[in-house]
């Protein structure tokens, strides 16, 4: 699959926009050119699938309309508010806005048209004004060096796009270096022939059988592939070879980090931040997958064979002193990494959990060394939640009939790793016994 569009221009003058195009390829980034009105439509824009296309920048003429101009500035500002909203983009995309005029006052004035309209979410990362006439279009001598020269300094004067910009660059790159390693080795036993296809497939299905099994390989390659592949593209991130262009980038980008100063997130960021941290919500885990979080399944009288407890009055299982308005319980397939990573047939373990509002009180004192409790998340309706694990408390299912059952979201490597690790540590934990001064 060829890469998506990376730059779109927007113009309503199409020899300008042919000139944009080639002045933009030639400067060294793809873009589509888009003529004003008849490829802004509706379903121009929907069949382009901007949703799917990573935008990073948008060149848009300022004067798009004729007869908006009659309207005051406005107006002009209007049509692109709405070119920004048709297209669809994914929320949050880092995308730069560079808007082509004579007037570069009125990017200002774009800018808070903008701020004023959007939300945070579709908002540009980086808004800057550009002459067409600085770099000669449309005429045929377009200067292209000069173009390319102004982006460059342009979107590196904000260090929060540019770092951005800079890391998904460096991911390709790192993703490069594992590519032309698994090419090397394809053709390394092959005579000199156009294709590898066969060759690559025994070199990748080798790689997805050995990082977990035959039988899983079979079922899920990609996933399978992914077990040996990705710890090799975490090592080529981490050793890349930076250049010192690219290490003042990150210098300059961190300046609180490289000042040594204390960074603590604002409370109304913390839950935010965890979110992306630990929580996935991509809609597509099971059961099966290691890291789910499931509604419990089980009614009130095979919950209470299954542990001895009343659904409805197990707060103290969680050491609360009571249950909080809202409330809801959990189960949290918790199966080690290798077995998951394998898919292994047989049953995953499952442990019993309660998701709370994230101001709910966890006991503190007395409270049973099998309590795990996560930090604050946003919770599948926008709430700030917490989420209270007793690794006490599991039991095990068939691997096909847990992945049968849709997960609500997922925890993330990191968190999931900490709790596995306490629920074998407290599995096969010796009786101790330790005195300790009263504090």
């Amino acid at each position: 699959m060829i890469p998506r569009i990376r730059a779109l221009a927007v113009d309503d003058e199409e020899d300008h926009l042919r000139a944009i195009q080639e002045a933009a390829t030639k400067a060294g980034f793809g873009c589509v050119p888009l003529l004003y009105p008849h490829d802004t439509g509706t379903e121009a824009l929907s069949a382009q699938e901007f949703n799917n296309a990573q935008i990073r920048i948008i060149i848009t003429d300022l004067h798009l309309d004729a007869a908006a101009q009659t309207r005051g500035v406005d107006a002009n500002f209007s049509l692109i508010a709405n070119l920004i909203n048709q297209l669809n983009l994914p929320t949050w995309t880092p995308y730069v806005l560079i808007l082509w005029t004579q007037y570069p006052d009125d990017a200002t004035g774009l800018g808070a048209y903008l701020e004023a309209r959007l939300p945070k979410e579709k908002l540009p990362g980086l808004l800057l004004a550009l002459n067409k006439g600085d770099y000669n279009i449309p005429s045929a001598a377009v200067d292209h060096e000069k173009l390319l020269g102004d982006l460059q300094q342009k979107i590196g004067s904000s260090r929060g796009i540019n770092v951005l910009l800079a890391w998904e660059r460096e991911i390709i790159q790192a993703a490069d270096n594992v590519v032309r390693k698994l090419l090397m080795v394809a053709r390394s036993t092959k005579a000199n022939s156009v294709s590898f296809d066969d060759e690559l497939d025994r070199v990748l299905s080798s790689i997805a059988q050995t990082a977990t099994s035959r039988a899983f390989a079979s079922q899920e390659p990609r996933a399978a592939a992914n077990g040996g592949l990705l710890p090799v593209l975490i090592d080529e991130m981490e050793h890349l070879a930076l250049t010192e262009e690219q290490r003042c980038r990150w210098s300059s980008a961190l300046a609180l980090a490289v000042a040594s100063k204390k960074t603590p997130p604002p409370p109304e960021e913390i839950a935010l931040l965890n979110d992306a941290l630990h929580i996935s919500k991509d809609g597509v885990a099971s059961g099966s997958d290691r890291g789910a979080v499931l509604g419990i399944w089980h009614d009130n009288a095979s919950f209470n064979a299954l542990w001895g407890l009343d659904v409805t009055q197990c707060f103290e299982t969680f050491a609360l002193s009571k249950w909080p308005e809202s409330y809801n319980l959990k189960y949290l397939q918790i199966e080690g990494l290798c077995d998951s990573t394998q898919q292994k047939k047989g049953v995953v373990p499952f442990v019993l959990a309660c998701e709370i509002p994230s101001g709910t009180e966890v006991k503190k004192e007395n409270r049973p060394a099998s309590i795990e409790v996560s930090p604050t998340y946003i919770g599948v309706d926008g709430s700030e939640r917490k989420l209270v694990v007793n690794l006490r408390y599991f039991f095990t299912a068939e691997r096909n009939d847990a992945r049968q059952r849709k997960a609500e979201f997922r925890i993330r490597e990191s968190m999931i790793n900490k709790w596995a690790f306490a629920w074998a540590n407290h599995a096969i934990r010796p009786g101790t016994v330790e005195f300790h001064p009263p504090k």
